[in-house]
C-alpha cells in the first residue's frame, strides 16, 4: 500500500556535515568527549548516558544539548524531543557569543534535517538560509524539498539545476534526485522516469568511483525513486529490477524498495515472489535506526493489511490499517501527503469492513439462520457507523480534482490506490457512475500518448457501465480490456474486470462466456468474488452422509449460486476426514481443501461437515499466500536477532567494543 504506500523518498539524512572528530576538539569536559566520540561511533545509547552525565554537572552544556538531541533524533525517533535539544544547544551557543565554527554549523544542519522531519518547512528554510548565510559551501540542494513541500515548484526546480551544476557530488546528486521529486509532482509519465533515471545513473557513478566503502551512502533511494518513476510509467518489469538494484545492500533509510516490491508483484497476481518480499519488507524495517522506522510505520501496516486482506485474514488485516490509520505517519520525506495516505487507508478500511460483512454471512449459512439474524444484529451498528467515516475520508480527499484523477491514473504517485490499480474501481461504488466517468475522461485525456494505459481504462469503463446496470456495454468493454490486460502489473485488475464480465454475462443469458470469465477470476484473484460480493455459478456432488451434508451447507452459501453445466464442488471423504474439490466445467481441477477430523487432545466446536465449509470459504476465495513463516511481530517494536544492527544495539546496550 503499500508500501505505501507509496511515496519519492528525500535524501534528507545526509551524513553530518562535520566529522565528529573535528567538533570533538570543542568539548570543555572529558565526559563531553566521551559522548562525542561514542555519537561519531554510532552508539547512540552510550553516547546518550554521557551526555546527560555531562548535563547533571552543567545544566547549559552545549555539548550535552547537541548529543542528547542528536541521540532522540537518530537513535530514537522522538523528533519534539530532539528539536528541544538542539535548540537549546544552538540557544546557549550563540548566546554566549561565541565564534563561528564547525558545532555551530553542526547544529544549523542537523535542526534543519529536523524540522523537515516534522513538518517544518517554513522553519527549514530559514535555519538553511541562516546556514549559508554563514558558512560555506551553501545547502543548495537541501532547500528544494521544503520548496516542493510548501508547493513552491519553480523555486524547487531553479535550486534543483542550481545544485545539478554545483563540483560537489552530494549536490548535483540531491539536485538530481530533487529534479526527479519535481517531474514526480508534475505527473508526466516520460519525463518523471527520465529525470529518475537519470540521478539513478549518477548514484551509481559514484558508488563505482568509492568502490566498496561500506560506510558511503548507496543507491537505495536513488533506485527506490526510479522504480516508482518506472511504475509511473507503466514498465512494471523495470520497475521491478530496479527496487531489486536498491535492495542489494541494506542502507538506513526511509525508503524500503522491498515494499515497492511487495506492491508491485501483487498487482502482478505473482504471490510467491510478493511473499518472498513481504518478508524482506518486514527484515529491512526492522534493521532501521528509529528515525527512519518511524517515518513509514503506517504505510507498512497498510502494506500489511493489504497482504492479509488478499491471504483471507481480515480480522488480522482490520486489525492493521486501523492501527494505520490510528498513527499516521510523518510525511516529511515523501511527496505523499497526509491527505492520500488517509484516504488510501481509510478506503482500505471500507473494503475489509465489506469482505468481513460478506464472511459473516457464508458463516451463517453453515452454521444456521438464527446465528445469520444474531450476527447481522449485532455488527451492523458498528460497521454501519464506521463504514460511513471511512466513505467521508474517501471522498473529502477526493474532493480535489487532481487527487481523483491522479486515483484514476494507474500506478501515478498523489492518488489513494498507490501502486494497487486493482482498487481503483472501488471508487466507482463509492463516488458513483456518474463522477467516476468525468475523472475517467480526464485521466484519459493526461495519458491520451500513453497506449499502455488504455486497457485500464476500458476496465474501468466496463466497471461503470455495469454500475449502471447496462450488461451489454461492460461486456463488451470487458472483453476488450482483457484482450490487451495481459502485460505485466494488470493481473488482479485483469480478475475483477473478468469477474465484473462474468457477471454481466450471466445478465445477458452467456453462461457458458460467463463460467470462462469466472474461471480468469478465479486464476488470478480468487477473493475478488467475495469483495465483488459475486456467487460462483456451481453444482454439488458428494460421496456419502457427512460428504452430503457439507455439501448441503456450501449449496446454502452466497459464494456459490446452484446451476447445472457450471463450476462442481465435488465433496468426498479424505483419508482423515472430508475434502472438497472445485472443478471447472470441463472437468478440470482448480483447487482442493481438505478437512481434517481433530486429534484426540484437539478441541473443535464445529462438526466435520462444518469444519469443511469453513475451509472452503477460507481457501478458495482468498489468494493462495502462506503467511506461516512470517514474523509480524516485527511492526510491534521488538528486533529481531541476527542484523547487523540489532547486534550493533546489543554491543551499544552492554557497552561492549566493536570487534
Amino acid at each position: 500500500m503499500a508500501v505505501a504506500l507509496v511515496a519519492v523518498v528525500a535524501l534528507g539524512d545526509a551524513a553530518p556535515i562535520r566529522a565528529q572528530g573535528e567538533i570533538g576538539a570543542l568539548a570543555q569536559t572529558p565526559v563531553e568527549a566521551e559522548a562525542l566520540q561514542l555519537l561519531g561511533d554510532g552508539l547512540y545509547v552510550s553516547a546518550r548516558t554521557q551526555a546527560e552525565e555531562a548535563l547533571r554537572a552543567d545544566p547549559d552544556s552545549i555539548v550535552g544539548h547537541y548529543v542528547l538531541g542528536r541521540a532522540f533524533f537518530d537513535a530514537e525517533g522522538s523528533l519534539a524531543r530532539a528539536m528541544f535539544h538542539l535548540g537549546r544547544a544552538r540557544e546557549l551557543y550563540e548566546g554566549r557569543a561565541l565564534p563561528y565554527g564547525e558545532l555551530h554549523q553542526e547544529l544549523l544542519y542537523q535542526t534543519a534535517r529536523l524540522a523537515g522531519q516534522m513538518e517544518l518547512y517554513d522553519y527549514q528554510l530559514e535555519l538553511l538560509g541562516f546556514h549559508d548565510h554563514l558558512y560555506d559551501p551553501d545547502l543548495i540542494a537541501e532547500r528544494c524539498w521544503p520548496l516542493m513541500k510548501l508547493d513552491r515548484m519553480e523555486e524547487a526546480r531553479e535550486f534543483a539545476n542550481a545544485a545539478v551544476g554545483s563540483p560537489d557530488a552530494w549536490q548535483r546528486s540531491a539536485g538530481l534526485n530533487a529534479l526527479c521529486a519535481v517531474e514526480g509532482e508534475a505527473r508526466a509519465r516520460g519525463p518523471y522516469r527520465a529525470a529518475c533515471l537519470q540521478a539513478l545513473e549518477s548514484a551509481r557513478a559514484e558508488v563505482a568511483r568509492r568502490g566498496e566503502d561500506e560506510e558511503a551512502a548507496g543507491i537505495a533511494v536513488d533506485a527506490y525513486n526510479a522504480a516508482l518513476a518506472s511504475a509511473a510509467a507503466l514498465q512494471i518489469d523495470e520497475a521491478r529490477a530496479l527496487a531489486m538494484e536498491g535492495v542489494r545492500r541494506f542502507e538506513p533509510t526511509g525508503a524500503n524498495p522491498w515494499q515497492l516490491l511487495v506492491e508491485l508483484n501483487l498487482s502482478d497476481g505473482r504471490m510467491d515472489d510478493a511473499l518472498n518480499a513481504f518478508a524482506q519488507m518486514l527484515h529491512w524495517n526492522d534493521r532501521q535506526p528509529a528515525s527512519m522506522r518511524d517515518q513509514g510505520r503506517a504505510e507498512l501496516e497498510a502494506t500489511v493489511a493489504m497482504v492479509l486482506l488478499l491471504a483471507g485474514e481480515t480480522e488480522q488485516a482490520r486489525v492493521r490499517i486501523e492501527r494505520a490509520l490510528d498513527r499516521p505517519d510523518r510525511r516529511g520525506l515523501t511527496t505523499d501527503g497526509a491527505e492520500q495516505a488517509r484516504g488510501r487507508h481509510a478506503l482500505l478500511r471500507r473494503i475489509i469492513r465489506r469482505v468481513q460483512a460478506e464472511e459473516a454471512a457464508e458463516q451463517a449459512s453453515w452454521t444456521g439462520r438464527g446465528a445469520q439474524l444474531v450476527e447481522a444484529v449485532v455488527s451492523a451498528p458498528s460497521d454501519l457507523f464506521g463504514g460511513f467515516a471511512d466513505e467521508e475520508r474517501v471522498v473529502a480527499v477526493l474532493t480535489d480534482e487532481g487527487r481523483l484523477q491522479d486515483t484514476v491514473r494507474p500506478y501515478m504517485a498523489g492518488g489513494v490506490d498507490g501502486l494497487s490499480p486493482w482498487l481503483t474501481p472501488e471508487l466507482v461504488d463509492l463516488l458513483g457512475p456518474a463522477v467516476m466517468r468525468v475523472a475517467l475522461r480526464d485521466a484519459r485525456e493526461r495519458d491520451a500518448e500513453v497506449p499502455a494505459a488504455a486497457p485500464f481504462y476500458l476496465g474501468l469503463e466496463a466497471e461503470i457501465a455495469a454500475r449502471d446496470g447496462d450488461a451489454d456495454e461492460a461486456l463488451r468493454l470487458a472483453e476488450q480490456a482483457l484482450e490487451a490486460m495481459d502485460a505485466p502489473g494488470w493481473a488482479l485488475a485483469r480478475a475483477r474486470v473478468a469477474a465484473v464480465a462474468a457477471e454481466a454475462a450471466r445478465d445477458d443469458g452467456q453462461d457458458t462466456r460467463a463460467h470462462e470469465l469466472f474461471q480468469i477470476a478465479l486464476d488470478s484473484d480468487p477473493g475478488v468474488l467475495r469483495r465483488l460480493g459475486l456467487a460462483l455459478p456451481a453444482s454439488f456432488t458428494a460421496q456419502g452422509d457427512a460428504a452430503s451434508e457439507a455439501a448441503d451447507l456450501l449449496a446454502r452459501s452466497p459464494r456459490f449460486d446452484e446451476e447445472r453445466g457450471a463450476f462442481v464442488v465435488a465433496v468426498e471423504p479424505a483419508p482423515n476426514g472430508l475434502r472438497a474439490c472445485l472443478r471447472s466445467p470441463s472437468g478440470n481441477e482448480l483447487r482442493c481443501v481438505v478437512a481434517e477430523r481433530p486429534g484426540e487432545d484437539e478441541e473443535d466446536p464445529l462438526p466435520l461437515p462444518q469444519r469443511l465449509a469453513y475451509q472452503v470459504h477460507h481457501e478458495l476465495f482468498a489468494a493462495r499466500i502462506e503467511l506461516s513463516t512470517i514474523d509480524l511481530g516485527s511492526l510491534d517494536g521488538h528486533t529481531n536477532g541476527g542484523s547487523a544492527l540489532a547486534n550493533e544495539r546489543l554491543r551499544d546496550l552492554m557497552a561492549e567494543p566493536d570487534r
